[in-house]
């Protein structure tokens, strides 16, 4: 794993604690990933997955973390639109406009958790894992590792596998580095139009006399 920026060392303990309950999943199947160390410096951390299927696993959980932040990257966009539009025109009923918004969120965070669970049911069955399609100790740990892993990978995280490993592993990071770049380019835009919204209420909103 590349480790995301960290500034401090709370930021540091909050990324093991999270990549923590991600692994978590692997615990619960008895293929507890061996800690191999760190690489240069800090920057990696080296974890050994001794069964290929448990590799795939990750990966796909990866990839469909990815799915869910896009789910709720379209909801947040949606809002930031709004709160744009809100802080433009200044004639609108500002009551309505906080209505609208709340009523979109409550409805994202809905379609989310559709998605998480049928996200979770697709893994599950792309990983063969049969067995546990009516196991809800685990479905929950998958369901937290989905949403514990898009975090990570919005925050720079990246999986790095090693150059023995196989071709098929080689391709799954390869097809997973190119949906983080496009999820992060799409992230980053509505960051912007956010901070934009944020410094256009700050001058539109009354000062104080001196």
């Amino acid at each position: 794993f590349k480790l995301p920026e960290y500034k401090n060392i709370d930021e540091l303990a909050d990324f093991f604690n999270t990549l923590r309950l991600i692994l978590k999943v692997f615990n619960y199947l008895g293929e507890e990933p061996k800690f191999n160390g760190f690489d240069t410096g800090s920057e990696y951390v080296q974890f050994c997955f001794a069964a290929m299927p448990c590799l795939i696993l990750l990966y796909q959980i990866a990839d469909k973390s990815l799915a869910l932040r896009n789910k709720k990257l379209e909801g947040d966009k949606t809002v930031a639109e709004i709160e744009k539009l809100k802080s433009e025109k200044q004639n609108l009923d500002a009551d309505s406009i906080n209505k609208i918004i709340q009523g979109l969120k409550d409805t994202n965070e809905g379609e989310l958790n559709k998605l998480k669970d049928n996200l979770t049911e697709e893994i599950i069955s792309i990983a063969e894992l049969n067995d546990k399609k009516n196991d809800g100790e685990f479905k929950n740990l998958l369901s937290v590792a989905l949403e514990k892993s898009g975090l990570l990978l919005e925050k720079g995280m990246k999986l790095i596998p090693a150059l023995t490993t196989s071709q098929e592993i080689m391709q799954l990071s390869s097809d997973l580095n190119k949906h983080i770049t496009t999820y992060q380019n799409a992230y980053i835009g509505i960051r912007e139009m956010r901070l934009l919204t944020e410094q256009k209420d700050e001058n539109n909103s009354p000062k104080d006399n001196e």
